[in-house]
């Protein structure tokens, strides 16, 4: 069977996925990043897959170590974050998946009961702190760079559940399911608020935000306001998905589908 999928992402033009995706085999995918150039990682329950820009399994890693991975993000191609909640640790790789230097114990900074963690930009990274509803950034030297108010006090909503944190173009995306979507600056200073409740995964792409909620897939343009919702392939939702320059990844628990876009005129 052939695969049919309309996505808007480019701009306010559409395109079509017609092609017959690559399938990559993966048992117990979990979570997903693509950096810049086209590599992809893969986390299942206790290995990384690395599969590089020509579709193929290059390199896994594992760290049995660290328990359960939280969170993967591969949008510094030269400094791959994987944040390892319950352990309160941070692990950096290169773009091999070696590790940079050893794990990070955020227990050295009093900071062991984050939720969520991100790269950004200059080789830093966020964490959000739960019990002082904080933001704080720190960059390479491992110094804090910048933190936020109180978020409570700067949005004026009294509770924050976090799924998710994504930094992108010097914006701090911060998704709450039950309360929206929340921008912050590279300072930590608030900018506004994205009043979409029920996001479950979210990619921002260029100028678009595009997030799976109800089995759905949509896509909201933050320069002109307007949203679309579009069906997944074989009305079937991924795990999760992500984007590069030329291909669009979705996984499931058995598989990657890669798609390639085409080249637009």
């Amino acid at each position: 069977m052939r695969y049919f999928f309309v996505f808007m992402v480019l701009g306010l033009s559409f395109f079509s996925l017609k092609s017959q995706p690559k399938e990559i085999p993966i048992k117990q995918g979990r979570l997903i990043s693509a950096d810049p150039i086209g590599n992809v990682y893969i986390a299942t329950r206790n290995q990384l897959y690395l599969i590089n820009r020509y579709d193929t399994i290059f390199k896994t890693f594992s760290n049995l170590k660290l328990g359960m991975l939280t969170t993967l993000d591969a949008s510094n191609p030269l400094k791959v974050l994987l944040y390892f909640r319950d352990q309160g640790k941070i692990q950096f790789l290169d773009n091999t998946a070696s590790e940079l230097s050893t794990p990070i114990s955020l227990n050295n900074f009093s900071l062991e009961q984050s939720t969520q963690a991100c790269i950004s930009f200059d080789n830093g990274f966020w964490l959000y702190l739960p019990s002082t509803f904080e933001l704080i950034r720190f960059n390479q030297q491992m110094e804090i760079s910048s933190r936020t108010k109180n978020i409570q006090q700067l949005t004026g909503i009294n509770e924050f559940n976090p799924l998710e944190i994504k930094e992108r173009a010097n914006l701090l995306y911060m998704n709450d399911p039950d309360k929206g979507l929340f921008v912050f600056d590279v300072f930590g200073g608030f900018v506004k608020k994205i009043p979409i409740t029920g996001i479950e995964k979210f990619q921002l792409f260029n100028d678009q935000l595009l997030y799976r909620k109800s089995n759905r897939l949509y896509v909201y343009n933050l320069t002109t306001f307007t949203e679309t919702m579009h069906d997944f392939p074989e009305n079937k939702p991924p795990l999760d998905f992500d984007f590069s320059s030329s291909k669009i990844y979705m996984l499931y628990p058995d598989k990657l589908l890669i798609y390639s876009i085409p080249e637009q005129p």
